[in-house]
């Protein structure tokens, strides 16, 4: 191996760790605004001002699609923080 291609492994690796942090941030979020819906009863809006037509689901940003692992991570939590409405 030479320098450049461990020059180029650090690079990536480096590039993989910031992904990684970003998408776990943006996991923490999901469950903090899903959480906070959760606790208050109040929906989630997620469309905004946009349409929300089913047909053109596949062109959706990030922004109006809950991760999976948020919502297990709600819906399985230990503690109970769903609003009954009482």
């Amino acid at each position: 191996m030479g320098i450049l291609n461990t020059d180029k492994d650090r690079i990536m690796s480096n590039v993989t760790f910031q992904q990684v942090d970003e998408t776990a941030t943006d996991l923490q979020r999901w469950i903090d605004r899903l959480s906070h819906a959760a606790q208050t009863g109040e929906p989630l809006e997620l469309a905004g001002s946009g349409a929300v037509d089913v047909a053109d689901a596949q062109s959706w940003g990030p922004d109006r699609c809950i991760p999976a692992a948020a919502l297990r991570d709600v819906l399985t939590s230990n503690t109970p923080s769903i609003y009954t409405g009482r």
